[in-house]
């Protein structure tokens, strides 16, 4: 559900950055990682933009080992963006 809402571009900015938050918080797999940084790529708003990306950033720097997968996947999605 939150993935769905994150995607729709029809929604106000914010509610699709709580989306992102709500995604990041239940602890991604490797392959939500990449989803997200797929559409990232393909993202309109430097608003979400800017904020996913920098939320990801954030992750990286905690030590909490729930946030292994987003601290291994951190650099591709830097990239991609």
């Amino acid at each position: 559900m939150a993935l769905q809402l994150f995607m729709d571009k029809a929604l106000h900015p914010e509610l699709r950055m709580v989306a992102a938050v709500v995604l990041f918080e239940t602890k991604p797999t490797v392959a939500l990682v990449s989803t997200i940084a797929s559409i990232l790529k393909k993202e309109t708003s430097m608003q979400i933009v800017s904020f996913v990306y920098s939320y990801i950033r954030s992750l990286t720097r905690s030590t909490a080992p729930d946030y292994a997968t987003v601290r291994s996947e951190e650099r591709r999605v830097g990239k991609e963006c």
